[in-house]
């Protein structure tokens, strides 16, 4: 019998790993609420944000 698996990516903090993030509106950011990292933000601001990490953390059923 083959074991199936589902798929499960989550997004994570580069930084510190946490799975918690708060949009700013007013300012256009994405950041961490743990460690305070802008995750995303306005390509016009012109400064590279590193952006989510993605984790996949499949389980075997």
């Amino acid at each position: 019998m083959t074991k199936k698996r589902k798929n499960k990516i989550i997004k994570m903090c580069p930084e510190c790993h946490s799975t918690k993030f708060q949009k700013d509106i007013r300012h256009q950011e994405t950041y961490c609420t743990k460690c305070g990292l802008v995750i995303l933000a306005p390509l016009t601001s012109g400064i590279i944000y590193p952006g989510y990490m993605y984790v996949d953390i499949t389980k075997k059923i």
